[in-house]
């Protein structure tokens, strides 16, 4: 691979490797690293509840896309229902936002014109996931669901059982003939009845995000003790590096350059902050520094998906806040934005990502966002815009956020929000201390 260690955190995780094989790990990281060893080990089984037993491959879907290739990755929209659908009470404590018209539908009729004895076409109902055409995407999210852990622990114990497990589960969705995906998605996010769209490409730069390729880079980088003659070595051989290096590359260019990467690209929300994060850390993964550079730098270059059309001046990120679960989509597109300036700092860019604004002061920063969020995540003032779905659990992903802000930052406060989170009861703090976030931002003296 074209670094050592992991894009986002590898200085870090050599010093709690370290600490783990001289048994000199912090107490405070060992409920941390013990739930990643118990993780991992639940992974073994390749048992998921979304997609069934692994690995995975798009060749087992019994939907084909319209090309007739079984290896072409295909999915419905995560929210398209037939356009005669009515709103499911069943499946949905809250109906009275169905027939509300999404935020992206622009100027168009709303509702479209519908066939009502087909159904067609489709139509979206934002924050109402529907149950069509999603087998690709649960085990796109399967696959990388079990080779993230399998990856980082069989890197931090130096487990060749845990890398044996991951390295299997990516040949078979990368790389065997028979199996691998084809590096598109030119039919994921399919309307029946109306095509398709550039959206569909969330499921692999939010999904896999830079979590992939640095889970890929461990495996590479683990001289792993095999329990069954003692030896060490690489899960992840020459030959897969240079297999996944094809793919990835072959993916890359297809974002680039493709019509629906390209359009992609310019959208002005997670989708382009997502798309932005996934070809940065490709371009690293693949040792393109020169590319790396490049993109990085758009982000500062009035780039559609950059931050001047993501983040106003009070840190409100407009786009977000007009989704039917808007808590979702905020929380998503700051994660997407806090990962973007981590992976931009291995580029020409350095850390200048994470405090930028535009010459005028009129947009926000990657810290405005957080803090506009950070009252309405603790319960201090009530979150005024749409929540369908009425779950906020998603606030909590904002802890690992507020742990490397506080590192960022140098600003205590922000670790000590975490505990204001809205927490289950009798979570906190095991949950939070069992979060392998503390291993990969730890918030303890790590020397060797």
């Amino acid at each position: 691979m074209a670094y050592d260690g992991t894009v986002q955190t590898c200085n870090v995780q050599a010093l709690v490797r370290a600490h783990v094989a001289s048994g000199t790990l912090p107490a405070e990281l060992h409920s941390s690293a013990h739930s990643l060893r118990d993780t991992a080990v639940k992974h073994l089984t390749l048992d998921s509840s979304r997609c069934g037993r692994g690995p995975w491959s798009v060749t087992n879907s019994t939907l084909v896309a319209p090309s007739g290739d079984q290896h072409d990755y295909v999915s419905y929209g995560t929210y398209e229902w037939p356009c005669n659908a009515e709103c499911n009470t069943t499946m949905f404590k809250h109906c009275g936002d169905w027939w509300r018209k999404p935020a992206w539908w622009g100027n168009k009729t709303w509702p479209p014109p519908c066939n009502r004895t087909s159904g067609l076409p489709y139509i979206p109902h934002d924050g109402y996931g529907s149950p069509y055409g999603h087998y690709d995407t649960e085990c796109l999210i399967a696959m990388k669901e079990a080779v993230q852990p399998l990856a980082l622990a069989a890197w931090v114990f130096q487990n060749a059982t845990f890398g044996d497990a991951a390295a299997r589960v990516l040949r078979v969705w990368f790389l065997d003939p028979a199996t691998k995906m084809n590096p598109n998605l030119e039919y994921s996010s399919l309307q029946p009845g109306a095509g398709g769209s550039c959206g569909g490409i969330i499921a692999t730069s939010f999904r896999w995000n830079v979590q992939l390729y640095d889970a890929v880079a461990l495996l590479a980088n683990c001289c792993c003790l095999s329990h069954g003659d003692n030896t060490r070595k690489s899960p992840w051989t020459g030959s897969d590096a240079e297999g996944f290096a094809a793919w990835t590359r072959a993916y890359l260019t297809w974002l680039l350059t493709s019509g629906k990467g390209m359009a992609e690209s310019r959208s002005h929300n997670n989708h382009g902050t997502w798309y932005s994060v996934n070809t940065l850390a490709q371009s690293l993964l693949l040792g393109n520094q020169s590319l790396a550079n490049g993109l990085a730098h758009d982000l500062y270059n009035d780039k559609p998906s950059g931050l001047t059309y993501q983040i106003l001046a009070s840190g409100q990120m407009p786009h977000e806040t007009a989704r039917a679960d808007s808590v979702n989509y905020c929380t998503m597109n700051m994660q997407g934005l806090m990962a973007l300036a981590t992976v931009s700092e291995h580029t020409s860019q350095g850390s200048r990502l994470w405090s930028w604004v535009n010459a005028t002061s009129s947009t926000g920063s990657i810290r405005r966002a957080l803090d506009f969020l950070l009252p309405f995540a603790t319960g201090e003032k009530e979150w005024p815009y749409s929540q369908a779905s009425g779950d906020t659990s998603a606030w909590l992903s904002l802890a690992p956020l507020l742990r490397q802000a506080a590192l960022v930052y140098n600003e205590p406060a922000y670790e000590q929000h975490i505990a204001s989170l809205p927490w289950p009861a009798g979570a906190w703090p095991q949950q939070w201390l069992g979060d392998v976030s503390q291993l990969l931002w730890p918030n303890v003296s790590l020397t060797v």
